[in-house]
Formats: C-alpha cells, sequence, structure tokens
C-alpha cells in the first residue's frame, strides 16, 4: 500500500493535461476530460491501496498513466467517429480502460526490466476497443463471459514453431527466451486453469536458461519462482525466490524481493514460522 502517494491530484494533474490537448472539433469536451479523470482516478486509487501488489509510486503511475494514454485518445476517437450516447461510450471506455490496466499491471508485476519489452499495446487495445464497438453496432444474442481473449489458434502455431526451433537447436538461448515471452503473454490472458501446461513449459524453460545463461539467473530463479507460485508447488517456489535473492546483488531489488518473499510465504501457513 502506498500511503503517500496523492492520487487524487494526479489525477487532476491528468486531467488539466487531457483539456490543454483536446482540439477544437470536439463539442463535448467535458465527457472526454471526466473519463480520463475517472479511469486514471480509479486506477491509480484501487493501485495505492492494494496491499498485496506493494506497488511503488512511480510503478503506479506508469500504469495509471497508460490507462489516461488510451482513454484520452479513444474518448476523442468516439467523439469525432461515433454517436454513441453516454452508456454505450462508457462500456467502450471500461473495456480499453481493463486491457490497459491489465497488460501495464502484468509489465509491473513481471519486473523483466531489461528482457520484457513492454511496446505500447496498440494493437491489443485496439482489438479490445472495435470489437466493443462491434458488440453495440451487432449486438449478439449471447455473450461470452471474457472479451479479452487472445486468438490462442495463432499462438499456438507461433508456440509450435519456436518449440521446433528448440528442438532443432536446444542451446539457443534467444529460442527459449521467445518462448517464455509467448507463455507469459498467454497466461496473461487465459483463465487460470487453462494455463498448467504454459506454465509447466515456463518451468522448463526458465531450468533451461539458467543453465544456459547463469549470470543471469537472479532473474530466471524469480520468474521460476512466479510459474511454480502460479502451479501451487508452494516448496519450489519458495526455494526459488530464496535462490533469487541470495543471488541478487542489486541492494534495492533485493529488499524488493524480501518484502515480496515476506508478503507471499507469510500467507502459506508451511512458513509461518521459518
Amino acid at each position: 500500500m502506498t500511503q503517500n502517494f496523492d492520487y487524487k491530484k494526479f489525477a487532476e494533474d491528468i486531467k488539466q493535461n487531457a483539456e490543454n490537448l483536446l482540439p477544437d472539433e470536439i463539442k463535448d469536451k467535458e465527457y472526454i476530460i471526466n473519463s480520463v479523470y475517472n479511469f486514471t482516478l480509479t486506477s491509480a486509487e484501487a493501485l495505492s491501496n492494494d496491499s498485496d501488489l506493494m506497488l511503488d509510486e512511480e510503478q503506479i503511475i506508469f500504469i495509471s498513466r497508460n490507462v489516461a494514454k488510451y482513454i484520452f485518445e479513444k474518448a476523442k476517437d468516439l467523439e469525432l467517429s461515433y454517436s454513441f450516447d453516454k452508456e454505450k461510450k462508457d462500456i467502450i471506455l471500461q473495456n480499453v480502460a481493463y486491457i490497459v490496466f491489465e497488460i501495464a499491471r502484468e509489465h509491473i508485476l513481471s519486473g523483466r526490466k531489461n528482457r520484457y519489452k513492454f511496446d505500447d499495446p496498440d494493437n491489443q487495445v485496439n482489438k479490445t476497443y472495435l470489437k466493443a464497438i462491434d458488440d453495440i453496432l451487432n449486438p449478439k444474442e449471447y455473450y461470452l463471459d471474457s472479451d479479452f481473449e487472445i486468438d490462442l489458434d495463432e499462438y499456438s502455431q507461433k508456440l509450435k514453431g519456436i518449440t521446433n526451433a528448440i528442438n532443432a537447436n536446444p542451446d539457443c538461448i534467444e529460442n527459449y527466451e521467445e518462448r517464455v515471452d509467448l507463455c507469459e503473454t498467454i497466461c496473461s490472458f487465459i483463465e487460470e486453469e487453462n494455463a498448467v501446461e504454459y506454465r509447466k513449459l515456463l518451468i522448463e524453460d526458465y531450468q533451461k536458461l539458467i543453465e544456459l545463461k547463469p549470470e543471469k539467473s537472479s532473474d530466471w530463479y524469480y520468474f521460476l519462482y512466479k510459474s511454480y507460485y502460479h502451479l501451487g508447488n508452494n516448496d519450489e517456489a519458495y526455494l526459488s525466490l530464496t535462490k533469487s535473492i541470495n543471488l541478487t546483488k542489486d541492494t534495492e531489488e533485493k529488499s524488493a524481493y524480501i518484502e515480496e518473499f515476506r508478503a507471499v510465504f507469510e500467507k502459506i501457513s508451511n512458513y509461518n514460522n521459518d
């Protein structure tokens, strides 16, 4: 929980910036400004008050600023290109805010500052935005619970190709890193019960990366801990995070891992007395 972060002032500053950037041809400027403010405030407040995530101010700003950016862009586009009423526009923007929030949050939680590429998630946001519009323009009798599924067929084909490359060259680090990124992406957008096979593959890949690139072992052990933890293997998760902490040289990063260790394993009764 980030108690000293003034998320209300942050949202007000974002709101002011949005107001200054609006072009003259926008008629309902108030709707866009209020949308940016409300989604930014909701995001920043939720993250600030989440004691499980333990995000710092910079991380909260990163996620919330990305939410604000895409809400501004899509709210502006809705005003210029469509004649939806406020309720329909709100639904569309809620979908946009959700997907941006999840992508940015997952990037932060992954901790992969160097290897994990956080490109502006234009493709996923645009797909979500256009699908929400299509659902309104072409209402269907039945809806799936999730509007944010990735194209698993496409990703499965990519995964198959990478796996073939790994089988052909089992010591190529880049192939393992590419498969890790792909599996992590898949796991971010599917239900956890459907992610087991990808989590198991991640474990294999992180173990191989520890062998092939030992100088990065502190990172690989951290991601290995995450994979074991998602699968409910607390013993291996405990050991992997411990190894990551012991191998981490950066004092700030080590402190963050120690805090995460305490927060996670205090919830697991087997380790309460360790």
